[in-house]
């Protein structure tokens, strides 16, 4: 799959074939009326920035056109629809799966992509949004634009895969004994959000019970411990009470800590993950890269963003054609274990 950036709406009228189309929230009304009326199949969704030739761009689209291997399987209200078919995917080596951040069938949806497409496919992408932090249509098709849904596209080649965050534990380990889908009411039957203010405050002098909470929660996500000993990490995004409302859902008697990390161990992290992606290749050269960022990651980087890519195009050849987006949570599957929904992590692939 190979992307190109443009800046343009009325360009993307040029591009030929069946397209994927990945969004920059600013400028999805503009491309969504120039792709209106194509009777050629296209594929998208919406994100609150996207990457270009190394680079944030602040709006625009990046268009692939799909080549005769490539399978797009756009799911309409994962919701309604439990069990949508996804046996035409079966025997793609790498699927791309993009979904509304914001849905609440979303963890449903994973593990029932999982269940279809089994061991052995890699799996990434991301949650498609916005950053209003709300819920809004953000899968489209020459149909329409919709929530609650998400789209995947299979291809027959294999990629070098690495996922990785660089947040480490500060505090915990604390037990979930009260949470509802992406609201996490309480730990170790104490109210979520009084504990979660006093231990951030301990460590960073802000109480993010004033002001900007999510400017005061960005340095201190939560990181659920997986059965295989992960830290999966979730990013708490709003209070609402004592309730903290998270980006993906949480399990009760899920194991939880919290975490902090600096500009240093995310950037380290980033070449890690870069380094894991190349060299899952073996003697094969990448030929492009492709990324999944968390946009809160950035947006905690700042100006030192940049340094992050700049750092996984060194470490993967700076001569490689690296495009990809700014997630609301990232997806990754290495093919030997769960697929799952991230938060505040980096996501490579080598091709």
């Amino acid at each position: 799959m190979r992307f190109q950036f443009i800046e343009l709406p009325q360009d993307i009228k040029t591009v030929q074939g069946r397209l994927l189309v990945l969004l920059h929230e600013r400028d999805e009304k503009a491309f969504l009326e120039a792709l209106q009326g194509r009777e050629v199949p296209y594929y998208g969704a919406i994100f609150p920035d996207l990457i270009a030739n190394g680079s944030a761009t602040g709006g625009g689209a990046l268009v692939a056109q799909l080549s005769d291997d490539c399978v797009a399987v756009p799911v309409h209200n994962f919701i309604d629809k439990q069990t949508p078919d996804l046996s035409v995917l079966a025997n793609k080596q790498t699927v791309f799966c993009f979904a509304d951040a914001f849905s609440t069938g979303l963890s449903a949806f994973v593990d029932h992509a999982f269940s279809h497409l089994g061991e052995g496919v890699r799996m990434l992408g991301g949650g498609a949004g916005k950053l209003t932090l709300r819920q809004e249509p953000v899968i489209f098709d020459n149909d329409g634009i919709y929530a609650d849904s998400a789209l995947l596209v299979g291809m027959s080649c294999t990629i070098g895969l690495g996922v990785g965050h660089g947040w480490n534990k500060v505090e915990g380990p604390f037990l979930v004994t009260g949470a509802d889908g992406r609201v996490l009411q309480s730990l170790d039957y104490a109210g979520a959000g009084s504990l979660y203010a006093e231990l951030v405050e301990k460590h960073s002098g802000i109480d993010p019970r004033q002001g900007d909470f999510f400017q005061a929660a960005k340095s201190f996500p939560f990181g659920i411990i997986s059965e295989d000993d992960e830290l999966i990490v979730r990013d708490p995004v709003a209070l609402n009470g004592d309730h903290l409302h998270l980006v993906g859902d949480i399990s009760e008697y899920a194991v939880v800590h919290i975490l902090h990390g600096d500009h240093d161990s995310l950037l380290s992290a980033a070449r890690a993950v870069a380094r894991m992606a190349r060299e899952e290749l073996g003697d094969r050269p990448a030929e492009r890269t492709i990324i999944f960022d968390c946009i809160s990651r950035s947006i905690f980087l700042g100006d030192a963003f940049q340094q992050e890519l700049d750092a996984i195009a060194l470490e993967m050849g700076t001569d490689l054609n690296m495009n990809g987006a700014l997630t609301l949570g990232e997806i990754a599957s290495k093919g030997d274990r769960f697929i799952r929904f991230h938060n505040k992590t980096c996501v490579v692939a080598a091709l």
